[in-house]
């Protein structure tokens, strides 16, 4: 059996500081960069992040840092103000996130699958329409009793058989 860690973590390659994007944005961008990624795991955002996210991850100079990564397109300006909408707040996306990363959407349904197939294997001796009562999990504790007292008897049977082969009353 596997051993699944409550926490959450982020898929990044080794080489991620030698990547040509991160390079051109500089040491303190990619800083920023890596910030912005386990926001985003976190929020379970899919590869997108508020201005206002951002400003919260409490890295200094980060308007600056925010251009540098959208100069090196490792991030993308999505949504922001316009003529309609001049109170829009600006959003960002992470272009390499798919790459990398699950959908939440895909997450869900694998682990909804995964709680389907747990729970198959858990009931897997009632019936699948048959009600979770608490006497259905009890004729399951007492079907068991009985296979092994069956197993019991069955080496009680064998030993006396032995028993009188020793004997020579075979």
């Amino acid at each position: 059996m596997s051993r699944v860690s409550p926490r959450t973590y982020l898929p990044l390659d080794c080489r991620v500081f030698e990547d040509d994007k991160i390079i051109k944005a500089g040491e303190r961008a990619a800083f920023l960069y890596l910030n912005i990624l386990c926001a985003i795991k976190l929020d379970g955002a899919d590869g997108t992040i508020t201005e206002r996210k951002i400003s919260r991850l409490h890295v200094d100079k980060w308007r600056q840092r925010v251009d540098k990564l959208i100069a090196a397109e490792l991030l993308l300006v999505i949504n922001g103000p316009s003529d309609d909408d001049p109170d829009a707040e600006i959003e960002y996306l992470v272009p390499a996130w798919s790459r990398w990363n699950m959908l939440t959407a895909d997450i869900e349904r694998k682990r909804s699958q995964a709680r389907i197939a747990a729970e198959t294997r858990w009931n897997r001796h009632a019936s699948a329409s048959a009600p979770r009562t608490a006497s259905a999990y009890t004729k399951i504790r007492e079907d068991k009793k009985r296979s092994d007292s069956d197993i019991t008897t069955l080496g009680s049977s064998v030993d006396n058989v032995m028993q009188r082969l020793e004997r020579g009353q075979g």
